[in-house]
């Protein structure tokens, strides 16, 4: 053949013998992938990406940290108005029972003092039983004067001028005055 002018290409120039065809391959010249000038352009444009990710996953990790923060911050604030609400119903609370407890202690007074007034009333009443209508009028007039905060329902008493003035009515006007003197009220 080489008589021909024609020359064999050099991988078929091993007569006899057979190449497998991954020997073949491994005759040409490979280039190492970060040498291969695509393969490097691809990596730089990989490297960009990469950090361009990088910078993305971190922006949106703060956006989360910053909006998970501002939903603590209002939960907080919601709890602490909540709190302060309470707070304040129980204070309201607390003032109205304050004012309930007073009006009930002012109204037992006054249920109290009517009790007095009756039973100091009622006292009197079985004393003057047998005196004139003019001592148990000066006497009436007499306890008034000494219990005057007493407030009750009283009987209007006309005063009739008197008539005679006898020691003996005398007597028993100053009597009956130093004995209503000695009265005391006393509460329950």
């Amino acid at each position: 053949m080489e008589a021909d002018g024609y020359r064999c290409p050099p991988k078929f120039v091993k007569r006899g013998r057979s190449v497998s065809p991954q020997q073949q391959c491994q005759a040409s010249t490979k280039w190492s992938p970060s040498e291969e000038p695509r393969t490097s352009s691809q990596l730089d444009d990989l490297g960009k990406t990469v950090a361009a990710m990088e910078e993305f996953v971190d922006l949106e990790l703060t956006r989360l940290e910053a909006k998970e923060l501002r939903k603590r911050e209002k939960e907080a604030a919601k709890k602490r108005e909540e709190e302060e609400r309470a707070a304040a119903e129980q204070l309201r609370l607390a003032v109205e029972a304050k004012n309930q407890k007073k009006l009930e202690k002012q109204r037992r007074r006054e249920v109290d003092r009517e009790a007095i007034t009756k039973a100091v009333d009622a006292q009197v009443t079985l004393l003057l039983r047998n005196i004139p209508e003019v001592l148990k009028s000066e006497v009436q007039r007499v306890v008034r004067d000494i219990i005057p905060d007493l407030k009750g329902k009283e009987k209007v008493v006309e005063e009739n001028p008197s008539t005679s003035t006898s020691t003996e009515v005398q007597d028993v006007v100053e009597r009956i005055t130093g004995d209503t003197k000695n009265l005391h009220i006393s509460e329950k």
